[in-house]
């Protein structure tokens, strides 16, 4: 047999693992008219709405300071600029539940800037800003 038949059997085996579990979600999910519903449940368009509002925020935010300092990093190479890049990094190695402990314990009531926010009035955890602020992190 052909070496290049071996490859395209393989590669269609492959696909075929990886859309067969799709298309079962997909056709179970159409079926009966179950998503239709869901879909039209009050909790669902509210969730739908909050996760737009935040995305959409979130996306200006990065765009407004990710820009700038992407265009400084590309034009300067110094020791600040590579240490900079390196933070800048940090949060795409960082699993997401990391991600999320470090800055509850940075923000949480009693983390390390916590505590001189609650005392102004300030509340930041398990809010929508909150997560506006770890969308931008994880998008840093």
């Amino acid at each position: 047999m052909n070496r290049r038949v071996l490859v395209v059997i393989a590669a269609a085996a492959l696909v075929a693992l990886l859309l067969a579990p799709v298309a079962t979600l997909i056709g179970r999910a159409l079926g009966g008219g179950a998503l239709v519903g869901v879909a039209s449940s009050q909790v669902v368009l509210e969730a739908l709405r909050l996760s737009l509002v935040t995305t959409g925020i979130s996306l200006v935010v990065t765009l407004v300071l990710g820009t700038p300092l992407a265009y400084l990093l590309a034009r300067r190479a110094t020791r600040l600029t590579a240490i900079v890049e390196v933070v800048v990094d940090l949060p795409l190695v960082l699993p997401p539940s990391v991600a999320g402990l470090g800055l509850l314990l940075v923000l949480g009531r009693r983390g390390v800037a916590g505590d001189a926010l609650d005392a102004i009035g300030i509340t930041i955890p398990f809010t929508t800003v909150a997560v506006i602020l770890a969308q931008v992190f994880v998008a840093a």
